[in-house]
């Protein structure tokens, strides 16, 4: 269930910095994160007007780790290396199984296509594609996007779940708005095949394309929920890298849920929902 309403959205409630660089406003928003138990920050781009929105500008261009999603550059740099050439063509599981780091989750233990495997969030499937591209590949290809801070020193092939490897709020949206304009160094046919592999939600109102994420940190948990909304009627688009942290220990059943339902609550707030 969507999270109660706090406050009615006016610009007026706002910090707002306007001079050489693009309006940011900052929006107290934080008890939507106190409902949930959690504490992190909300960052939105609202691509008509230029404008950034955040609950907490020092957070926007603070680094992370991406966890499950870098699927979003990791799926269109497969498809771009020729490692897939159809999103639904399956590949074999390779019996390999990792509960400690992962979870037992036996649905994924199957022969999966890149288009299942970004909906399940299957990492087997995309530590199979990373041990077929080279690291100084995928650092070509990240600094050619403007994606994350280059540190891809974790010798396992999932540097995007432990490691160095870092994404601040403001780079998943710079890059998913180059998805969406088709202005990043893919081909057009990889953009627009991996973008409607992306849609999560479709009503008559709006199309959302997303992806979440999940890393246990040392001493926390530490989610994601990154993606943009498009309202077809009008054109415009929400982009949104929600981030959430949880003291290890703590009880976390709703905090995946939670990803969502701030982001959801808060864009509801903003009118980007009617």
């Amino acid at each position: 269930m969507m999270l109660k309403a706090f406050a009615i959205f006016s610009l007026s409630t706002m910090l707002l910095l306007v001079g050489n660089t693009p309006a940011l406003a900052q929006h107290a928003w934080q008890p939507y994160f106190e409902e949930c138990g959690v504490t992190g920050s909300i960052t939105l781009y609202q691509a008509e007007t230029s404008q950034w929105i955040t609950s907490d500008a020092t957070e926007m261009d603070r680094y992370s780790l991406p966890a499950s999603t870098f699927k979003i550059p990791n799926s269109l740099i497969i498809l771009e290396e020729g490692l897939v050439t159809n999103p639904d063509a399956t590949i074999p599981w390779n019996q390999q199984i990792d509960s400690i780091k992962y979870g037992y989750r036996p649905d994924l233990y199957q022969p999966l296509s890149l288009r299942k495997a970004f909906y399940k969030s299957a990492v087997w499937f995309y530590l199979e594609m990373a041990r077929q591209i080279p690291r100084e590949r995928y650092k070509t290809w990240l600094a050619a996007c403007g994606y994350g801070n280059g540190d891809l020193s974790f010798e396992e092939e999932d540097f995007w779940n432990f490691g160095p490897f870092g994404v601040t709020p403001r780079q998943q949206i710079q890059f998913l708005n180059g998805l969406h304009q088709e202005t990043l160094p893919f081909s057009t046919e990889t953009m627009r095949t991996f973008k409607e592999m992306m849609i999560s939600e479709r009503t008559d109102q709006y199309i959302i394309r997303s992806k979440t994420g999940w890393a246990r940190n040392p001493g926390e948990h530490m989610g994601w929920w990154v993606g943009y909304l498009e309202r077809p009627h009008d054109g415009t688009i929400w982009y949104f890298a929600t981030r959430l942290y949880l003291p290890a220990g703590q009880d976390t059943r709703h905090f995946g849920a939670c990803r969502k339902e701030i982001t959801l609550s808060i864009l509801q707030e903003l009118g980007a929902l009617d």
